[in-house]
Order: structure tokens, then C-alpha cells, then sequence
């Protein structure tokens, strides 16, 4: 499962990050505006 997140979402996240992709498991892809 790929998801998409904005670069500014990520920066406000970033620490919490590595648990919400282990627990849901995929990979993360961090955009900005809309392009990664």
C-alpha cells in the first residue's frame, strides 16, 4: 500500500512517523504539491 502525504503534514509528524508505517505496514511516499 502506497501512501501520499504533503512535505508539510510529514515536517509535523516526522517523529511519529516510523510507528504509523509499522503498524499499517507499505511505504510512504512525502510529496510536495502533489509530485514526489
Amino acid at each position: 500500500m502506497l501512501s501520499n502525504i504533503p512535505i508539510t503534514e510529514a515536517r509535523n509528524e516526522l517523529t511519529s512517523l516510523p510507528e504509523k508505517l509499522a503498524q499499517q505496514g507499505g511505504t510512504l511516499a512525502i510529496t510536495r504539491r502533489g509530485k514526489p
